[in-house]
């Protein structure tokens, strides 16, 4: 089984997030921005540049995997792991090669009803949440509540107008991965296909890496967030879940790092949204960085049909979100979308995982949980390979290098 395994999974992964954003969201979002700063809220027309016959193929190629795969029998309780492990990749993998090969054709029913495979839906409890925090209600969290401000006012002002941009993200990061001895494994690229930060454990090209879109400006406050959160969270928990694998079950460096990466990451957004709260309260006092409830409420009103004109509208004049992240948050519900007047409802519910996980995180944090180190597994593959390993495991520790920064401001 494992040689069908490594075999299987050698093939090249498809990384959804590129295929579904949007070749000239930044052009896009300019144009938007002239109109809304005129008070006009528009539609943006959103462009793909995606192979159709190559995506087609390797849907094709995929399914025939699949139907292969359902012939493995695992032999004991190792290979039983790996193998659901395997199997929540392949499956994974199959509904994002579907995705692909639909976007060239523009059939948003089909790619919506895809994505909501894949990502799963919103619970009603957490839509309810949302609009909650909308009208002024705080999650508790005792443990940041007690955390006293560490920066002065005037600090404070001084680093949020002092501003980073995508080549000083680049320096600090690779400063940070370098305190954590994973310079040789890992790499920050300035590149101009990705609209967001994104970590990815494995690539095409066969490494890891971290992505920085090339007109990222943050200010020093953010850019020392952004360290904690890509890379003390994203990047240490998948490193820690790799080495997991490859040190106690022989298993293959890409070939773990496929396993961990397309995992569901809502728990680790949870600690990576904790960990902006952290520096934000020890910087200004407030929690700044904790999860804002815009995606969770914008991704709610698109599965009502509300378009992208109206929700960006509403998130403006009815909750006062500036113009920039209205459209932020709402692109991200688009995502894929080739409509954006949304007469067939699309609604790309990724980004709950913000809110959802935090919630999660917080109780898990204040339960001393393991998962705070491990967050790209749950608990039950924690304690699965807890009981196969039999002794403690070994990570990489938080060496809260981001929250020394803040230290020496």
């Amino acid at each position: 089984m494992l040689n069908f395994i490594n075999t299987a999974l050698a093939a090249k992964k498809v990384e959804l997030l590129r295929a579904i954003s949007p070749a000239n969201h930044v052009q896009a979002k300019e144009e938007w921005l002239k109109e809304a700063e005129k008070g006009r809220f528009t539609n943006p027309v959103f462009t793909y540049t995606v192979d159709e016959g190559e995506s087609l193929k390797s849907l094709e190629s995929w399914n025939h995997l699949c139907d292969r795969w359902r012939d493995i029998s695992p032999k004991n309780n190792a290979e039983e792991l790996l193998y659901d492990l395997a199997n929540d990749y392949i499956e994974r993998q199959r509904l994002i090669r579907t995705i692909v090969a639909d976007i060239p054709t523009g059939d948003d029913v089909s790619i919506n009803e895809t994505m909501s495979k894949y990502y799963g839906k919103t619970d009603s409890k957490l839509v309810d949440l949302a609009y909650e925090l909308a009208g002024g209600k705080a999650i508790k969290f005792d443990f940041l509540d007690s955390l006293p401000q560490k920066l002065s006012d005037e600090t404070v002002k001084e680093c949020t107008s002092r501003i980073y941009n995508a080549e000083d993200l680049k320096r600090m990061f690779e400063a940070v991965l370098e305190d954590y001895k994973l310079q040789n494994t890992w790499k920050v690229i300035i590149d101009d296909e990705h609209s967001a930060i994104a970590v990815s454990t494995l690539t095409n090209e066969g490494d890891s890496r971290i992505f920085i879109p090339r007109t990222r400006e943050v200010s020093e406050i953010k850019a020392i967030q952004l360290a904690g959160h890509e890379i003390e969270c994203h990047v240490r928990h998948n490193e820690n879940c790799v080495r997991l694998l490859t040190e106690n079950f022989n298993i293959p460096r890409d070939i773990a790092a496929k396993l961990v990466s397309d995992r569901d990451g809502t728990i680790t957004e949870g600690f990576a949204k904790i960990s902006d709260a952290i520096i934000g309260k020890k910087c200004t006092g407030k929690p700044d960085g904790a999860p804002a409830p815009w995606y969770i409420i914008a991704a709610d009103l698109a599965s009502k049909g509300e378009s992208f004109a109206k929700i960006t509208e509403r998130l403006h004049t009815e909750y006062g979100v500036a113009l920039n992240s209205c459209f932020t948050y709402t692109i991200r519900v688009f995502r894929g979308c080739h409509d954006t007047s949304n007469l067939h409802r699309f609604s790309r519910q990724a980004d709950r995982t913000y809110l959802e996980g935090y919630v999660e995180a917080i109780a898990l944090r204040e339960q001393g949980s393991l998962l705070s180190d491990f967050a790209k597994f749950d608990q039950a593959t924690m304690d699965r390979i807890g009981s196969l390993i039999g002794e403690p495991v070994t990570y990489l520790p938080h060496l809260r290098i981001a929250e020394g920064i803040i230290n020496g401001l």
